[in-house]
């Protein structure tokens, strides 16, 4: 026998502890076969996000003063920002990346960039780096370095000229000689291999008692 949390619809809500009916073993296939594009989140839930066909009165007797229970509203009614802050959590983790070819990089996408730095004319360790993964405007790398990857499309290769900021740890070359990089001009040579944005999350469950339609 199984459990799991349910909620009858009812005159004040009770979080009630249910047995679920008996269920035949699952049959599993391969991980090739699987339908991946077409999974939902809300597979054998109703329009209201309940299990389809579980009742809480098919297994629960309610006592006979159900009725005169009362309940202050402020404790069972989120706020609207408790519910928004629930839908935003929602759709950032069940967001999707998509592959964008056909506009230039823009702030908040994800692009993927390969980038080879020096001071100097001089290449040094830590400075180069093939196929690395970066939310532009996240604030990863050093001031202006994202920045000057907006506006670039996938398959560009272009300079990004920054200066490493004061007390910045040296480095050394190929040959482990010290390059000084606290208040040094650094270009680095990017090449931009993929550029990523977040696809739209759609959200089709009820949070805090209420429909969720919403695109992003």
């Amino acid at each position: 026998m199984r459990w799991c949390w349910a909620q009858q619809a009812a005159p004040s809500p009770l979080i009630l502890l249910l047995p679920l009916p008996a269920q035949p073993p699952p049959v599993y296939g391969s991980a090739e076969d699987y339908d991946y594009e077409n999974f939902s989140y809300s597979s054998g839930l109703d329009e209201n996000g309940y299990w389809e066909g579980v009742k809480a009165l098919d297994y629960v007797t309610l006592p006979e003063n159900f009725a005169s229970l009362t309940f202050k509203r402020s404790e069972i009614e989120p706020t609207e920002e408790e519910l928004q802050s629930e839908i935003d959590s929602l759709l950032s983790d069940h967001s999707t990346e998509k592959q964008v070819t056909d506009r230039a990089a823009a702030d908040g996408d994800t692009v993927n960039i390969d980038y080879a730095g020096s001071v100097d004319g001089v290449a040094f360790s830590g400075g180069t780096y093939s196929g690395y993964s970066l939310t532009l405007g996240s604030g990863t790398f050093i001031d202006g370095f994202e920045d000057q990857i907006v506006g670039h499309t996938p398959g560009e290769t272009f300079d990004v000229t920054v200066t490493f900021p004061e007390g910045y740890s040296d480095s050394t070359d190929s040959e482990g000689n010290t390059v000084v990089l606290s208040g040094k001009k650094a270009v680095f040579s990017v090449t931009l291999k993929l550029h990523q944005r977040e696809g739209p999350a759609r959200a089709d469950r009820r949070v805090g008692g209420r429909e969720l339609r919403r695109e992003r």
